[in-house]
């Protein structure tokens, strides 16, 4: 996916970020050694599983305005923005099955 920001064309690449998506998400998963120089907490694990490209399943945040422009058929880079400073994103607890169903119907 191609996504793009809404803090301007200074950030990343004129304001784009590339993200690979897999059709498998579940099946791309490493092991974080460090998971408190990021979502970790105090007294958590040391180490925790995430999966999904740059661990996009563990914890991910959805915007609620998300505008998927182009593409967005399997294996077809796609063209997605929002507005990073709207308010109204959820983040979401439930597990990654969950997740990839909601990005799967919002999709189609």
């Amino acid at each position: 996916w191609l996504i793009q920001n809404s803090w301007g064309s200074e950030w990343g690449e004129s304001g784009h970020i590339r993200l690979l998506r897999h059709d498998d998400e579940d099946n791309w998963c490493g092991t974080d050694n460090k998971p408190a120089e990021g979502l970790g907490c105090d007294g958590g694990p040391s180490e925790i599983t995430v999966c999904g490209t740059c661990g996009l399943l563990y914890d991910p945040i959805v915007p609620s305005d998300v505008k998927v422009e182009s593409g967005f058929a399997s294996g077809t880079p796609s063209l997605v923005s929002f507005d990073a400073g709207a308010v109204g994103s959820q983040s979401l607890s439930q597990d990654s099955d969950d997740l990839v169903r909601r990005m799967r119907e919002a999709m189609h």
